[in-house]
């Protein structure tokens, strides 16, 4: 406490002899451009040496309450730490003094509510190239269709070439365009019948489904056929068994059949069996 009394006391000694200073060399006259008055530098002066005899008294309470009571050392100037910042105040947050509707009126509308965030921008900026350039890429096909077009129209004469028949004095010429520009009742009725097709979507279904059960029936055949040459040899090899050496009998091999009857599926074709009488053998004795 005395070291910190002992530097206010230099520090306020110090402000008095500036301001006795200031107070007895200022004038108005010498200083135009200050609005200060002479009365108030002697006031300054009067402030500061009233500032100083109350530092000097606390000092000097504070020496004889050391060297009576608390007999300390008093510290050096250099060695004391510096003082920390009291906060006096204590902010109190805006809710707790005005509602929410008085608030949003003093605050008023959000500052920022209408920026628009740099990602935005770019991405904006980037849709607009890229839009840009597919209308300019659209644009430069079209004006090569057209210069490609006036080329061609041009090459051909057209369509000047047709003045000649629209304003001819040639009626028969005239008759047998109009003739040709309307289609005939034939091409009419090909041409509904063609949509027709096209349109119905049960007609093509009916043919697709004759088709199947047509190809289904013929696999039937085939099975049935196929059944029926496997009894066939089962009799075949039974009768060549009980007969006698001295009869041709034919001998057909199952996969002879089979391979018959794949054919017959593949290619459409009607396999007619080959004649299988047995030849008989001349008897010498006739």
């Amino acid at each position: 406490m005395v070291s910190r009394a002992q530097i206010a006391e230099t520090a306020i000694k110090d402000a008095e002899k500036q301001a006795k200073t200031f107070a007895s060399g200022f004038t108005q006259s010498s200083h135009p451009t200050v609005t200060l008055t002479q009365e108030a530098a002697t006031t300054l002066h009067e402030i500061t040496k009233t500032h100083l005899a109350v530092i000097t008294e606390m000092k000097t309470q504070a020496v004889r309450d050391n060297d009576m009571i608390y007999h300390e050392a008093i510290p050096a100037e250099g060695s004391l730490p510096a003082l920390e910042k009291m906060n006096v105040t204590k902010a109190l947050p805006i809710s707790e003094l005005y509602t929410q509707s008085e608030m949003q009126k003093v605050i008023g509308p959000d500052t920022f509510q209408r920026l628009i965030p740099l990602s935005v921008h770019e991405s904006s900026s980037l849709y607009s190239e890229e839009k840009a350039k597919l209308v300019r890429s659209e644009v430069e096909k079209c004006e090569s269709a057209n210069q490609e077009l006036s080329s061609a129209l041009e090459f051909m004469n057209l369509p000047a070439g047709l003045d000649k028949f629209k304003n001819g004095n040639n009626g028969s010429q005239l008759a047998t365009l109009d003739t040709l520009a309307v289609p005939t009742s034939a091409v009419k009725e090909c041409a509904d019948f063609i949509q027709a097709l096209e349109s119905g979507s049960d007609f093509i279904a009916g043919l697709i489904g004759n088709l199947d059960r047509l190809k289904n029936g013929t696999r039937d055949t085939l099975e049935n056929v196929n059944l029926s040459l496997d009894e066939e040899r089962s009799q075949c090899e039974m009768m060549r068994v009980s007969t006698c050496n001295s009869c041709l009998v034919l001998n057909w091999h199952p996969s002879t059949y089979k391979m018959l009857t794949e054919h017959s599926f593949g290619t459409g074709e009607v396999c007619r069996p080959l004649d299988t009488t047995p030849v008989r053998t001349a008897d010498p004795s006739l």
